[in-house]
């Protein structure tokens, strides 16, 4: 679809908006731990994605709540950097795009049950 970003996507962006040392494998995990939370939390199921075997896998958060790849990342590289101060507000602007999006799906899973139980 159209309205999904990839991998490979958010790896470009994150690299040429925030400059890092970590080797894409890593990115590409945390990507993995931020996509599997969503998975878990939305009723899916865990994925483990592999540099750079993957780095076309559509990530599943559609636009525009797809930033919360990229403040995921942004906060693990502030973290792992010991920037701490710009990880509490790296972190913060994740929870916060991660509530915003939970809160779209629910929405938008309620509208489709109701859709198909009329």
């Amino acid at each position: 679809m159209a309205d999904r970003i990839t991998v490979n996507d958010v790896v470009k962006e994150i690299d040429a908006t925030k400059p890092n040392v970590f080797p894409e494998s890593v990115k590409v995990r945390w990507l993995s731990e931020c996509e599997s939370e969503i998975a878990l939390r939305t009723g899916g199921t865990s994925v483990r994605l592999k540099w750079p075997e993957d780095g076309s896998y559509e990530l599943k958060v559609p636009h525009p709540y797809d930033k919360v790849y990229y403040l995921y990342l942004e906060a693990a590289i502030d973290f792992r950097s010991k920037d701490y101060a710009g990880y509490e507000n790296s972190a913060a602007m994740y929870n916060a795009a991660l509530t915003e999006y939970l809160k779209y799906y629910e929405r938008s899973k309620s509208s489709k049950w109701k859709e198909a139980n009329q």
